[in-house]
């Protein structure tokens, strides 16, 4: 979803949106290759799909991927985070079919701030992960 105020505050927006899109889509196609390796994706038709993720501000990425889960026919849809506002967490509600998400702080800034420790995963580390529990 675009924010149309923001966007109106920044000059020659469409031009600015397109190049995000395409940086953005020339990093998403890295990552499938890279971390896929090769395979073809899971089918989620008929199953029982858990979406987690460190944290959610504004839910947008988790509503983007519900959406693509049961656009790819997913029997259930469940949301798994440890931290987020607690509106986002209710409007998630209306999406899945469960949200698990045990810490709804009363002031949220950021998901890296309610974490001690919040480091960026490089693709090594994901790729090893992937190799040991795939």
């Amino acid at each position: 979803m675009l924010n149309r105020d923001i966007l109106a505050h920044l000059p020659d927006a469409e031009a600015a949106l397109a190049n995000a899109r395409d940086r953005e889509t020339a990093e998403l196609r890295r990552r499938v290759m890279l971390y896929r390796a090769g395979k073809a994706p899971e089918r989620l038709e008929g199953r029982r799909v858990i979406l987690v993720d460190d944290g959610a501000a504004t839910g947008a990425t988790m509503r983007a991927a519900i959406a693509s889960a049961r656009k790819q026919g997913a029997a259930e849809v469940i949301v798994a985070l440890p931290v987020a506002p607690e509106e986002v967490c209710r409007e998630l509600s209306h999406e899945a079919d469960t949200v698990i998400c045990p810490w709804t702080p009363a002031f949220f800034v950021s998901v890296g701030s309610h974490y001690n420790h919040f480091q960026q995963v490089d693709d090594e580390e994901i790729c090893k992960a992937i190799q040991k529990y795939a």
